[in-house]
């Protein structure tokens, strides 16, 4: 995996990965700030960096990483996108991961990762007994980094059970289904709200 990143691990290694919170409009700079506050402020960690997604405020985070990664090239490095199979394959090699994306929730438990989650983007989702939850602020995720990296709390989780798969037996998707074809679908269940531009077919084929 170093080969492939072109880096070089250190004692304890970070994945992190941090999107902007589309509800909390102006607030991206800050946390991200905060964040690298705290990242800052850790002795002989590596720290593997993915980039935001398109949302708004996505750009003012990719660069305050592109700035940190700059100034720390020692310990650090970005990567836009590392795909799913080299993803997975590096939560192998790494102590924790760190942000507010999905992965950290749904697959990395299966790794007996700790997650520090940071923030609400993902309020709401079921979580395993490896997800240290955090607010945006410098000494929470500061503290919730300690605690992810500290022998006592990756003895705990050490037999942590995925809740996206407690069963293990790989049929999470078929009951997942099953749920869904008893839930009513209906606009509750939506909290962003999209709006139709009724983009016409003769514009669309003017602008082509």
């Amino acid at each position: 995996m170093e080969r492939k990143l072109n880096c070089k691990f250190k004692k304890h290694n970070l994945l992190v990965t941090y999107h902007p919170v589309t509800l909390e409009k102006d607030k991206s700079k800050k946390h991200i700030q905060n964040l690298l506050f705290a990242l800052d402020r850790l002795k002989n960690i590596f720290i593997i960096f993915t980039k935001a997604n398109a949302d708004t405020e996505g750009r003012i985070i990719n660069e305050a990483i592109d700035e940190y990664v700059s100034e720390h090239r020692e310990n650090s490095i970005a990567i836009i996108s590392m795909g799913q199979l080299k993803y997975l394959s590096t939560l192998q090699y790494i102590d924790a991961v760190v942000g507010n994306s999905s992965s950290g929730i749904i697959e990395a438990c299966s790794f007996g990762l700790p997650v520090v989650n940071v923030g609400d983007r993902q309020a709401g989702r079921v979580r395993g007994a490896n997800v240290i939850d955090v607010n945006c602020s410098k000494a929470d995720i500061l503290k919730g980094i300690k605690i992810a990296l500290s022998k006592a709390f990756i003895n705990k989780i050490r037999n942590a059970k995925n809740p996206y798969d407690k069963y293990g037996d790989g049929r999470a998707g078929y009951r997942i289904k099953e749920i869904l074809k008893k839930t009513k679908i209906s606009s509750d269940l939506i909290k962003k709200k999209f709006y139709d531009l009724s983009v016409n077919n003769v514009g669309v084929q003017a602008i082509c």
